[in-house]
């Protein structure tokens, strides 16, 4: 009897110790399923912001490509040989190559033996209203005259015309480029008097005179 007496208690606790081992154990299992169900959250999130930001980066690429397609097929614009309103003289053996910009033609370069260049409003029914960089450096023009459409003349258009006397700017211009006059050494530029070509000339301490009216 003493023996049964000793070992009930025994049993007792071991049977406690095994059930609070068993509800540690359940808890601890719990634990891990909840953490992986927070990690694969969290992975779901990850992955669907990368889907998003890929799609935005193939949006972005993809206009990108439009862009390039299209200043592809401006840069294939053929050379227009250009003949001013009512022909004449004065457009005999002028050529002008351009490119179109937003419905308007920029003069990228100048070939012709005549010294007096007239630059015509239009270009392939175009009109022109930018000179664009160096289109006629170097070359053998003594006297250039702009239309009153363009607006813009950008870096080093005349650079180099050392026989340049004369270039007749439109009152309407806005922007005159970095050194469009440099080695230039005879040029005077017409001009509105206090028109943005007047001041641009004055800076950089070009001789100017006023247009003829007409």
């Amino acid at each position: 009897m003493k023996k049964i007496k000793i070992m009930a208690p025994a049993v007792v606790l071991l049977a406690a110790l095994a059930l609070g081992g068993c509800g540690r154990v359940a808890a601890a299992a719990r634990e891990p399923d909840e953490k992986t169900a927070k990690s694969a959250e969290t992975v779901q999130q990850t992955q669907e912001n990368g889907v998003e930001l890929y799609q935005i980066r193939i949006a972005e690429l993809e206009n990108e490509l439009r862009q390039l397609r299209g200043a592809n097929e401006q840069a294939q614009t053929p050379a227009a040989t250009a003949a001013a309103e009512g022909g004449g003289a004065e457009a005999a053996g002028m050529t002008f190559t351009y490119r179109v910009e937003n419905g308007t033609a920029t003069v990228t370069g100048y070939r012709g033996d005549t010294a007096f260049v007239q630059v015509p409003a239009a270009l392939d029914g175009y009109p022109v209203t930018k000179i664009g960089q160096r289109a006629f450096e170097g070359s053998d023009v003594t006297v250039v005259e702009l239309p009153d459409c363009v607006r813009e003349v950008d870096w080093f258009a005349f650079y180099g015309c050392a026989k340049l006397l004369y270039v007749s700017l439109p009152a309407g211009i806005e922007r005159l480029g970095y050194a469009v006059f440099d080695e230039c050494p005879h040029v005077t530029v017409l001009c509105a008097p206090d028109s943005y070509a007047a001041r641009y000339a004055k800076s950089y301490g070009l001789s100017t005179a006023q247009q003829k009216e007409g």
